[in-house]
């Protein structure tokens, strides 16, 4: 004669079997997978669906260019700072774009290295006595100073030409060895031109400085 269960101890059986599967490292191991692998595929398709289109400089750039729209490439970038940060395609201006500071080939072209129109900035060589800081080099952002070359002169050094742009170091074919001048092309407003060139027409001693900016950075 089969004996019965009682109704209470099959319950009591199943929710045991229940209990040690929830408990189970292996079932909440593969939970854990199942949701993180769901969530992996909703953050890539959200960031899919949020991809924005960015140019891409198709050639190495430096202070004193000017952007070619030809030489921009447009790609999809799934950024979160892409608007504020970066050139976005139909916002090149119908004047010309001028870089600012280096931008390498495949870089993304970011605002703040770039200045609009040519009206406002022109290259100039500046002959710099003494040596230059270490943190000089293209793109620096850089105050050129001016002191009288005369003995007699005792006036205080000046700005003449703030928050220029180092473009280069031009390597002069009359360099002459042991000369304390070194020939650094700007890139400066043109307001500061004349300033520049009647301070190197009278051999005012010239220096230049990173800017307050850089020095923060």
């Amino acid at each position: 004669m089969r004996m019965r269960t009682p109704a209470r101890a099959v319950r009591r059986s199943t929710a045991t079997r229940l209990t040690s599967i929830i408990f189970d490292p292996r079932f909440v191991i593969g939970f854990v997978l199942i949701v993180g692998s769901v969530a992996g595929v909703t953050v890539l398709v959200t960031a899919a669906e949020s991809a924005t289109a960015v140019y891409v400089s198709g050639r190495q750039y430096l202070p004193g260019d000017v952007i070619a729209p030809e030489d921009l490439i447009e790609s999809e970038m799934r950024l979160t700072i892409v608007e504020d940060a970066y050139l976005l395609p139909g916002e090149i201006p119908e004047d010309e774009l001028v870089v600012m500071k280096p931008i390498g080939a495949g870089e993304l072209v970011p605002r703040s290295a770039l200045g609009r129109g040519t009206a406002d900035a022109a290259a100039i060589v500046v002959d710099v006595t003494g040596r230059l800081p270490g943190a000089v080099a293209p793109g620096v952002t850089v105050d050129v100073w001016a002191t009288g070359a005369d003995a007699d002169d005792s006036s205080a050094p000046v700005v003449i030409a703030p928050r220029a742009i180092v473009v280069q170091r031009v390597q002069d074919e009359s360099f002459v060895v042991g000369s304390d001048v070194v020939a650094v092309e700007l890139l400066v407003p043109r307001d500061r031109i004349a300033r520049i060139a009647q301070a190197q027409a009278r051999r005012d001693l010239i220096s230049i400085v990173p800017s307050a900016a850089e020095l923060e950075r």
